[in-house]
């Protein structure tokens, strides 16, 4: 009896520890669903001329924010924060963030280009056809430029 009351013990014991185990779901990291290298336009707009260019863009993980993705755009280093899923993809933000761009410090800000559910951001990638799209100011002392840029996955 005692040998039948040990094992019933340590089963129901056994069962409380591994069923609690299987609630601890890991989250997915969005992150993996928009690294990657992409080229595409970039539209620059300083209110008085509009200027097209080819842009290279590659986005990676943040090694030390797992929040973050760094974003490399024509060799200006950036990084988006706030990525969420939304139905087609996945938005981002880009938080006001101070880049060096030929010797000259520049403020770069995400602009809410882009409206989901009632919600703005920044950036939007689309898993369906796997582009990447964002808005931003680009300010300095002298002047401000809006860019906008459409880039599909390569």
């Amino acid at each position: 009896m005692k040998s039948l009351n040990l094992f019933t013990f340590l089963l129901l014991g056994f069962l409380v520890v591994f069923s609690s185990c299987s609630d601890d779901e890991v989250e997915p990291d969005l992150r993996e669903n928009i690294v990657g290298n992409y080229m595409g336009m970039a539209t620059m707009n300083t209110g008085f001329s509009t200027e097209n260019t080819m842009s290279s863009i590659s986005v990676t993980k943040d090694s030390n924010d797992k929040s973050r993705v760094l974003v490399n755009f024509d060799g200006v280093n950036l990084y988006a924060n706030d990525i969420s899923e939304v139905s087609n993809g996945y938005v981002f933000n880009f938080p006001s963030q101070r880049v060096t761009v030929d010797g000259r410090s520049l403020t770069f800000s995400g602009n809410n280009g882009f409206e989901v559910s009632g919600a703005f951001y920044h950036g939007v990638f689309n898993k369906d056809d796997k582009r990447l799209q964002f808005e931003a100011m680009i300010s300095s002392s002298e002047s401000d430029v809006f860019v906008s840029v459409s880039a599909g996955k390569r």
